[in-house]
């Protein structure tokens, strides 16, 4: 049931819009008060094809008489005016008309939209006018002077309405666009006039004054510059002011000039031009008037960029709907730089975020916010929003390509300046989102061929992965230069580039390559010295800088004090390294080669490491042992001339001599760093009196193992004058006075204490033949002041040889004894001697012996005699006489008494040797035993009980039979008799080792056997083989000597094998099977003999046919570890494996095959083991070596329609067809050629139902049937 009610309850309901004027209100809340109207009316400019814009602040004030309407009074005041040559189209005249529906949205080709943008006019007016073509139109939204809203009047009224148009004839007139109204009744332009607000109205309550106009007129002047980059059409823009009285002052005039570069292709990035469609221009700029700074002219490089159809298929879609454009430009100065602005064809207001911190200006037709001034981005709250995902896809898809575009053409226009348009992301750090973009651009420059090569900048641009960096590790400016000077004479790949470009490239990509020390070195070291830059000091500060010494091996940059270089560990002199301990004074010839004084800190610090830690030989720091080392060439060469114990040392500056502070320096480095002053013996380092300031010239003396040199007093023992001139008339120095500070403790021992025992030392030292020849010619009196002085020596306190010296002088008096009688005098005591009665061991009968006897004739004479003798003459003593005899020659023709002589005292050598030590000394210098008619001594004689002796040496090596007994074996041993191993030398080895062939030849295995064992264990277990020199090492190798077996050899010639052809057994699964190898030497020993070194290639390759022969078993447990020792060696020697390219042979798994019927991999799901043999996995790291060798990265189209070609010629002689497997096989292979995109040919094999059987063939598809 229905209940109708009356229409008294009911009533309308619909939206109804806002009255115009609360609408245009809120526009002009959207729409900023400022510069950004004159860019709104720019654009619409541009946008109806205008070439040029002007605007005049127009101050007249003009006629009121001749109006349409009393209330359009207010609209004859001062008043901003636009002009632009294009033309307002019927559909302009509609859209200024239509607020808030722009026609324009309709057409993607405009930028400006009137009805919207051209609305915030109303923030200075109240009676916006326009004179375009025949028409002159006045809107009034308030309707307080036309009841319409608005009014057009056509030109033909211009006479009744004379002050109604004269405003508009009087701005043309000063803008230079004519006089009145044009003849054809019809302007050819468009004018718009503002009548600024002057009081409060419906509209706004914003007053606008010329100088608020003249404001806006400055506030737009600081983006003029870039306003007209980016437009299409527009290439004029000024700015004027006239005032009340007709005064006209230009304030601004700007043109811009393109002119399109030469064929964008020649400079075309490769990436870019994929998906886009680029064209670049140079745009010079123009500005002048009174707002400028005189005339400038500045010149952009503008890149336009537009999607190609298709690249962006997101974009193009989103385009359709929003009706945009997706071309976008980048302007570029290409002097000076620019703080990169966001424009959507003019500047967007000048914000932070409108900053983008790049470093050109981005055109980008970007939707904005509803006031205009920002870009509308993409933010949470936004959903799918279609504006803001046309912002994103710009600036994340389009933007980076267009960029790379931009770069590439700017560093072909700029060839000066190649990074000016790379990104600075640290400038883009105050906005996350330009930040991004700036990766992003980073991230496409990354990898582009963009970088110059430093010293080739007209060779090809290189990549960031290709090209090496100076460092950023706060290295100098001048280091800088230094390293770039070496990189680019090394040919390197250096970029040197802006801090900035390093910064784009470390946000664009991975890390670079950069010069460390270590790459510098690297690359000093493959280019050579002559290649290294001037300033060598600098280069080897900073390549020693991360303290990896031992790289700078070979490297010619260690200083020298004269400027001179030399390299790290070479052999082109020594370097010496001083220190505060170890000055340089030390060694004063060596001046120029210590390090240079004048070396950085930091350098000298490095260099003091390296020399201490002994990485070179030829950079030693300074120390003791070498000033030892280095003393003698260090000091004048004429010092070490003659034989002369003394030298004279000239000062004064004398050229090539030791300074004055040498000598105290130097005795100040022996008495605080050096124990023993053995090494400085023979320099002369001994003053013979003390150094005085002025003195022009000092004799020195030099060290002496064996010193004459005395104190004539010395810690209270002193010489009398006439003591003195005895021992200096005997050859002594007697050093008169000593400068004290000049002191060792070994000093004593080199200039001797004033004793009877020193001097005896000195006399020895001088020699006592020379002492006693003079010693005879002085007076009697003299010799018994010297017996004096000498008897004053404690009792036995003579060492024996100054008891020997002692003996040998002319000092004690002869009787006649019963040997053959002398002139009795003064004779040696050592002449004579007596025999005690009794001896031990006994004295046979049958030796002759002389029996000196000597007279004491007073108590120094005994004490002097009891200096050298305690008692007579014992066996011990005879022995000694008797033997020394031997050696003199007494018995040179008595072979038999000296055999008898010999064996007494060998026999007895314990008993004898025990009491003399000079004895067995004399002994062991003693030929005495007959060998092939040469005498020998014991030492040249080896010991016959050694078994190795026995195997390697012959007879003539061994004592005579008669001193075999055992006892004279232990004497003989005593006198040297070789029993050590280390005895044999090189030639005794070597003819054992030919003695090993002539043994085998003669068919003496045995004793071929037990030489070469003996000499493979004197090898292992003694330094034998140390002391051969390379050749005799090298004859060594090539003879055969060391038991092996040739497994190449059916019947082996025998047994014994040159190391030369032999390897160590470390190689069996590298070469087992095709050359002799041993394991019977230790290590160090293969190394020596040559056998720790690698096989020969052609070994290595044998070795691997013959595994893969027949005959060889398949186990592959076994198999395979040999193939990996053969495999991995042959990659990494490829150079000498490149012959192996026509014999070498590759495992597939099931059996070998040649390289060039292989390949590394199947395509992905395809099994073709059957037709295609293939590398097993686990011999894919060696790739390298078998791509070298021919094998292919993958099967080939061709190859996959040859293996189907087999498998059919396979199938076609087999009854029945194909298998089920088969097919499959076939279809997969069919299946890879079609994603292949192969387009074969009628040949190509197809799957067809076999002839009277359920199995299938294969014919080309030429002959199939579908």
């Amino acid at each position: 049931m229905h209940v109708f009610l009356p229409p008294l309850h009911r009533r309308g309901f619909r939206q109804r819009p806002p009255p115009f004027l609360k609408y245009l209100q809120s526009i002009l809340r959207k729409y900023p008060d400022g510069g950004q109207i004159l860019k709104e009316l720019i654009q619409n400019a541009d946008d109806a094809g205008a070439t040029e814009v002007i605007f005049l602040c127009d101050e007249r004030c003009y006629g009121t008489q001749s109006l349409a309407v009393e209330g359009l009074q207010r609209a004859q005041g001062p008043a901003l005016v636009a002009y632009n040559d294009g033309l307002f189209s019927e559909a302009d005249w509609d859209g200024i008309q239509s607020t808030g529906d722009s026609h324009k949205l309709r057409d993607p080709g405009t930028v400006g939209s009137f009805g919207l943008g051209f609305n915030s006019v109303y923030h200075l007016t109240d009676l916006p006018a326009v004179l375009s073509g025949p028409w002159l139109g006045v809107l009034d939204p308030q309707r307080a002077a036309l009841a319409d809203g608005g009014q057009q009047w056509h030109l033909e009224e211009r006479a009744e309405l004379a002050d109604q148009f004269a405003p508009f004839w009087g701005a043309l007139e000063v803008m230079g666009c004519g006089t009145g109204c044009p003849a054809a009744g019809r302007f050819p332009g468009t004018l718009f006039r503002f009548p600024l607000r002057h009081e409060p109205s419906g509209i706004s309550d914003n007053l606008y004054s010329p100088e608020r106009v003249r404001q806006l007129f400055l506030a737009f002047i600081n983006d003029a510059s870039i306003c007209l980059l980016f437009l299409r059409h527009v290439r004029r823009l000024a700015l004027k002011m006239v005032d009340g009285q007709g005064a006209t002052t230009e304030l601004l005039e700007i043109t811009a000039a393109p002119r399109p570069l030469n064929g964008p292709g020649s400079v075309q990035d490769d990436v870019a031009a994929a998906v886009l469609a680029t064209t670049a221009c140079i745009k010079a700029v123009v500005a002048h008037g009174m707002a400028t700074d005189g005339d400038t002219e500045r010149e952009w490089l503008v890149v336009s960029a537009v999607p190609t159809e298709g690249a962006f298929p997101e974009l193009a879609e989103l385009a359709g709907a929003l009706g945009s454009l997706p071309g976008m430009a980048l302007a570029y100065p290409l002097r000076g730089g620019c703080a990169g602005h966001l424009c959507c064809f003019l500047p967007l207001p000048a914000t932070e975020e409108n900053t983008t911190g790049l470093p050109l200006h981005l055109n980008v037709p970007f939707h904005l916010t509803d006031d205009r001034r920002h870009v509308q981005w993409a933010e949470e709250d936004r959903g799918r929003d279609h504006a803001a995902r046309w912002n994103q896809l710009l600036t994340e898809a389009v933007l980076p390509l267009a960029y790379r575009q931009a770069v590439v053409v700017a560093a072909a226009a700029c060839p000066s300046d190649p990074y000016g348009t790379w990104p600075d992301p640290e400038l883009s750090q105050h906005q996350q989102r330009y930040q991004s973009l700036a990766e992003r651009i980073c991230q496409q420059l990354w990898g582009m061929e963009a970088l110059v090569p430093a010293g080739q900048p007209g060779t090809r641009r290189l990549r960031a992965m290709d090209a090496v960096f100076l460092p950023q590790n706060g290295a100098g400016e001048a280091t800088l230069r230094v390293l770039e000077d070496a990189l680019v004479q090394a040919g390197e790949p250096l970029a040197t580039v802006p801090a900035h470009v390093r910064r784009a490239l470390a946000a664009g990509g991975p890390a670079v390559k950069e010069a460390t020390p270590a790459y510098m070195r690297k690359v000093l070291g493959r280019v050579g010295p002559a290649q290294y830059p001037a300033d060598k000091r600098l280069l080897l500060e900073y390549v020693v800088g991360d303290k990896r010494y031992g790289e700078l091996a070979g490297l010619e940059l260690l200083p020298r004090a004269d400027g001179g270089f030399v390299c790290f560990g070479g052999a082109g002199g020594t370097v010496y390294a001083d220190s505060k301990a170890f000055p340089r004074i030390l060694l004063p010839g060596l001046a120029d080669s210590f390090l240079p004084e004048d070396l950085t800190p930091a350098l000298l610090s490095h260099l003091q490491r390296i020399a201490e830690q002994g990485l070179f030989r030829n950079l030693v720091s300074l120390d003791p042992d070498v000033i030892k080392q280095n003393l003698k060439a260090a000091l004048p060469a004429d010092w070490f001339k003659g034989g002369s114990t003394h030298i004279t040392w000239c000062l004064g500056g004398h050229p090539r001599q030791p300074p004055h502070q040498w000598l105290a320096a130097f005795w100040d480095f022996l008495q605080h760093h050096v124990r023993s002053l053995a090494p400085f013996e023979g320099h002369p380092l001994v003053p013979l009196a003390p150094l005085g300031k002025d003195a022009r010239s000092l004799q020195l003396a030099r060290l002496s193992p064996t010193p004459t040199l005395l104190f004539r007093s010395w810690e209270g023992r002193s010489l009398t004058e006439d003591e003195s001139g005895i021992l200096e008339a005997l050859g002594c120095t007697v050093i008169q006075r000593w400068d004290q500070a000049l002191w060792h403790r070994q000093l004593i021992d080199y200039v001797l204490a004033p004793t009877a025992s020193n001097a005896l030392r000195a006399f020895d030292h001088l020699g006592v033949a020379g002492v006693a020849a003079r010693l005879r010619s002085l007076p009697p009196d003299r010799s018994r002041i010297l017996c004096q002085f000498l008897s004053q020596a404690p009792a036995s306190s003579l060492s024996d040889r100054e008891a020997v010296v002692l003996g040998s002088l002319p000092i004690f008096q002869k009787i006649h004894s019963v040997s053959p009688p002398c002139p009795a005098g003064l004779v040696p005591a050592g002449s004579y001697q007596a025999l005690e009665r009794s001896t031990v061991p006994a004295v046979p009968e049958d030796l002759v012996l002389p029996e000196p006897v000597l007279r004491c004739r007073d108590e120094a004479d005994r004490r002097l005699l009891l200096q050298t003798r305690d008692k007579l003459l014992g066996a011990a003593e005879l022995a000694l006489l008797a033997v020394r005899a031997v050696k003199e020659g007494v018995y040179a023709k008595r072979a038999p008494d000296t055999e008898r002589l010999m064996l007494w005292v060998l026999r007895h050598g314990d008993t004898l040797f025990g009491h003399s030590k000079k004895l067995q000394t004399l002994c062991e210098e003693l030929a005495f035993m007959d060998r092939d008619g040469t005498l020998v001594r014991a030492k040249e004689l080896f010991d016959p009980q050694n078994t190795i002796f026995r195997a390697l040496l012959g007879p003539r090596c061994f004592p005579p039979m008669a001193f075999r007994e055992t006892a004279v074996l232990r004497s003989l041993c005593a006198l040297g008799l070789k029993t050590s191993e280390t005895a044999i030398t090189p030639n005794h080895m070597l003819e054992a080792a030919q003695e090993v062939g002539r043994l085998q030849q003669a068919r003496d295995a045995a004793g071929a056997m037990a030489k070469s064992q003996a000499l493979i264990e004197l090898c292992n277990w003694t330094p034998a083989l140390g002391r051969f020199c390379q050749k005799k090492l090298q004859r060594l190798r090539e003879l055969a000597w060391v038991p092996a077996t040739d497994p190449t050899e059916c019947q082996p010639n025998g047994p014994f094998f040159p190391p030369e052809r032999l390897r160590s057994a470390r190689y069996a699964d590298l070469v087992g099977l095709a050359m002799p190898l041993t394991d019977a030497f230790q290590e160090l020993v293969e190394e020596k003999l040559g056998l720790s070194r690698p096989p020969p290639p052609e070994k290595v390759l044998a070795n691997l046919l013959l595994l893969a022969q027949g005959d060889q078993p398949k186990d592959i447990r076994t198999l395979m570890p040999k193939l990996h020792v053969i495999y991995q060696h042959m990659q990494q020697n490829r150079r000498e494996f490149w012959v192996a390219l026509s014999h070498a042979v590759l495992w597939t798994g099931n059996g070998f095959s040649v390289p060039a019927m292989a390949v590394l991999a199947y395509p992905d799901g395809l099994d073709l083991s059957c037709l295609v043999p293939r590398v097993p996995p686990e011999l894919l790291p060696y790739r390298q070596l078998f791509l070298a060798w021919g094998v292919r990265d993958a099967v080939g189209e061709e190859e996959l329609s040859q293996a189907l070609c087999r498998l059919g010629k396979e199938i076609e002689g087999r009854a029945g067809g194909g298998t089920e497997a088969e097919l499959r096989l076939t279809v997969a292979i069919l299946e890879c050629l079609k994603n292949r995109g192969h387009q074969g040919d009628r040949d190509l094999p197809v799957p067809v139902q076999a002839p009277g059987g359920s199995g299938f063939i294969l014919r080309p598809a030429s002959s199939a049937l579908y």
